[in-house]
């Protein structure tokens, strides 16, 4: 359940017009809430990938490096 909350989170906390990136597959039952009404208004986006379609050897420091620049 705590992983839920971290997804409404992770989605709250981007700017307007930011991305947030769900990484992996959840649990058959899982399920998460955002407020739909932001999402023509702020002009977010939550998108998936599977973990497989990156190298994690250079998307990782990548990641990192966007994270601790604050993009």
């Amino acid at each position: 359940m705590r992983r839920n909350g971290e997804l409404a989170g992770a989605y709250r906390a981007i700017c307007r017009g930011g991305v947030a990136v769900v990484v992996g597959v959840a649990k058959p039952g899982d399920s998460t809430a955002v407020r739909t009404m932001t999402l023509p208004f702020e002009e977010k986006t939550l998108t998936g990938k599977l973990l497989r379609v990156c190298v994690p050897r250079v998307d990782f420091p990548r990641m990192l490096g966007f994270t601790w620049a604050g993009s």
